[in-house]
Formats: structure tokens, C-alpha cells, sequence
């Protein structure tokens, strides 16, 4: 009895920190991914704004300038599943932009914004507005018993001259539980192989035998 009564708590610390997750499919999370520029200030005659790689998400994603806040400008407000890039735009051109802004809050349906998007991409072939870090993910799933990740933070610099695929340097943010459920884990592993060993063999019961 006792032996059953260990085994069973040995297991509910396993699967502890699965059941406790915040899942989208089983076995996994969803993690956050900030990005943030580090260098706008050098460039003062530019405003940066980020706009979604496609026209499907344009209603969730939309496109917005960036803002400062503290020491870097944050690519933020915009949905956890959208991917964005970063376009840089001469000031004295940006009417152009918020032209295309005011219309997008106006939009109706999916070819509303897939005609949006085609005037944002006729600016970037005029030139107008220039892509300068493309793709970037707010989150990403993780699978929760293999990954120790609990936050990434990447940090972008600005070059008009070439387009970032990737940053320019990550700082990813560890969890301390996962270790602790692994240690706890093996412990448990450990418990049931040193039960199983110490368990000692049936004995044969001896047979009467019967007087003729």
C-alpha cells in the first residue's frame, strides 16, 4: 500500500509542470518574443513604422509608428500571432503613409486590406517607405519539457542599407522550474528503480505432504 501511495506521488510530480502550463496543443506554450531598436535616434530624418507581410492579418496587425519608451523603441501593439516588418519613411513623406492608415481603419473586409496593402507596397517600390528588418515574430511555441526558454529579447540596429533578417543581439530569459521539475523528476525516477530492486521475490509456499 505504501509502495502505491509513493509511485503515485512520484508521478503527479512528473507531470506537474505539463498540467500547470499555459498550453495551446499538448505539450506546449507559448512564449513572448520582445523586440526592440536600439539606434532610431541617428537617423532624424526618418520615421519608422512596421506594417504585416501579407494582407490577411492587416486587421489585427495594422500599421503604426514606432515610439520610444525608456532607452529603445519597442515593436509592440500588434497581435501575438502577426509578422511584421520594419519600414523606414523620410519625414516629409510620411502623409503618404498616414493617407494609407486612415483608409485601413476603414477597411470592410479581406479585400479592403489586401487592396491597402497593395498601395503600401507600390510606396515601397517608388521608394517612399524602405524595408529595413523584415519578419519578426512576437512569440513562438515551445515544447515545454524539452525547452528551459521562459522570455526572448531581441535587439535590433538600423542600417538603411541592407534589410535584418535577424537580430542584432538575443538575451533569452531562463526558467528556473524547468531544472527544479527535472531534478524532481529524476528523484522520482530514481525512487521507482531503487522500489523495484529492493523488491524482494515471492516466496513458494512448501507443500504438505499428505501421510500414506
Amino acid at each position: 500500500m505504501k509502495k502505491g501511495v509513493i509511485v503515485l506521488v512520484v508521478l503527479v510530480l512528473i507531470i506537474l509542470p505539463v498540467i500547470s502550463a499555459d498550453l495551446i496543443i499538448p505539450g506546449f506554450s507559448i512564449i513572448n518574443i520582445n523586440n526592440y531598436i536600439t539606434n532610431i535616434d541617428n537617423f532624424p530624418d526618418y520615421v519608422f513604422i512596421t506594417a504585416p507581410i501579407n494582407s490577411y492579418i492587416l486587421h489585427m496587425c495594422g500599421i503604426s509608428n514606432l515610439d520610444r519608451l525608456d532607452d529603445y523603441y519597442p515593436l509592440q501593439n500588434y497581435y501575438k500571432g502577426c509578422r511584421i516588418s520594419v519600414y523606414a519613411v523620410e519625414k516629409e513623406k510620411i502623409n503618404l503613409v498616414e493617407d494609407i492608415k486612415v483608409k485601413m481603419k476603414k477597411q470592410h473586409n479581406s479585400s479592403d486590406s489586401e487592396m491597402i496593402l497593395n498601395e503600401f507596397e507600390e510606396l515601397e517600390e517608388l521608394g517612399i517607405v524602405k524595408e529595413v528588418i523584415r519578419d519578426v515574430r512576437s512569440s513562438k511555441s515551445v515544447f515545454i519539457i524539452a525547452s528551459t526558454q521562459k522570455e526572448i529579447n531581441n535587439y535590433y540596429t538600423i542600417d538603411l542599407n541592407q534589410v535584418k533578417t535577424k537580430p542584432d543581439r538575443v538575451m533569452i530569459k531562463r526558467n528556473a522550474l524547468f531544472y527544479w521539475y527535472m531534478g524532481i523528476s529524476l528523484i522520482a525516477i530514481g525512487i521507482i528503480i531503487f522500489l523495484i530492486i529492493r523488491r524482494k521475490p515471492i516466496k513458494k509456499s512448501k507443500k504438505i505432504k499428505r501421510k500414506k
